[in-house]
């Protein structure tokens, strides 16, 4: 026989499994089960006041005026145009005038009328026929020219006087040996 002291067992009731409709009954558990409905009203009231305070304390407050010389201006006024005449610009005048007869050039040579193109970049085009002339600008490779007048020997070399075809601004001597004629 057992002589362990015998314990009562309780008896646990069968779990009781709650009908479907006390699910969808459920009080959902956040911020509604917290604060009361009208305390979310007022909150958002309260929040439109402070935004409606904000602006017009923004759009109503006096801009701040900066001296004169503070701040430099974006664009200048011009006044409306006036009827007074205004006197003609002058016209641009080249550097050199070009000889008034053009003498008849042959295809492939060069003298004055013909078309040349620069041969190299960088062409020195100075304001005599010299190298101690002054360089007024730099012609690039392949850009034409008009020659003016010439032929010019000095220094150990033929220069001509050319002037631009795209730009009658575009002027000064050269030496033959970095020109091609043009046909």
């Amino acid at each position: 026989m057992n002589t362990a002291p015998t314990v009562p067992v309780k008896k646990t009731p069968p779990e009781t499994i709650p009908p479907p409709d006390a699910l969808l009954r459920r009080e959902p558990v956040g911020v509604r089960r917290v604060l009361p409905w009208w305390s979310l009203a007022v909150g958002a009231v309260l929040a439109l006041v402070i935004v409606i305070i904000a602006w017009v304390a923004v759009y109503t407050a006096p801009l701040p005026t900066l001296p004169a010389e503070a701040v430099a201006p974006y664009f200048t006024v011009f006044p409306p145009p006036s009827l007074t005449p205004v006197p003609p610009t002058p016209t641009l005048t080249p550097y050199y005038t070009p000889t008034t007869s053009l003498p008849t050039v042959i295809p492939g040579t060069i003298g004055v009328g013909a078309m040349v193109e620069a041969t190299e970049d960088g062409l020195r085009l100075r304001d005599a026929p010299s190298l101690q002339g002054r360089i007024l600008t730099q012609a690039s490779a392949h850009e034409l020219f008009t020659v003016v007048d010439g032929p010019r020997t000095a220094d150990g070399y033929t220069w001509w006087l050319l002037q631009g075809v795209y730009d009658a601004t575009r002027q000064g001597w050269a030496v033959e040996n970095y020109l091609q004629p043009q046909s």
